[in-house]
């Protein structure tokens, strides 16, 4: 006789897939970001149902933007890049050399 099912095997290690928030739930809790970056337990239990998210996935999206914002905050200016720094200095500091019409022969 065959059995009604198979067991589940439970394996620790194994990946779980990420799930994105689609297009109409990131701009929910984008907006709701700017108005609340730290929404009460409550509030993000009413978003969790609303959106149709575990409140957890709401938890982390929050984390996750508070992160951004700080790392946004705190981001040191790259440099540009070019090809010859020499004149990229001299152009952005105004002192283009020109050429003299008397070193010419």
């Amino acid at each position: 006789m065959q059995p009604l099912f198979e067991p589940i095997k439970y394996d620790p290690h194994a990946q779980k897939r990420r799930h994105k928030a689609s297009f109409s739930q990131h701009l929910a809790l984008e907006s709701t970001f700017l108005i609340v970056p730290k929404p009460l337990r409550v509030t993000q239990e009413q978003l969790a149902a609303q959106l149709g998210m575990s409140l957890r996935s709401v938890q982390i999206w929050f984390q996750n933007r508070r992160a951004k914002q700080r790392a946004k905050y705190h981001a040191k200016p790259k440099p540009l890049p070019c090809a010859v720094p020499e004149f990229s200095i001299a152009y952005l500091t105004g002192h283009i050399p020109q050429e003299n019409p008397s070193q010419k022969q």
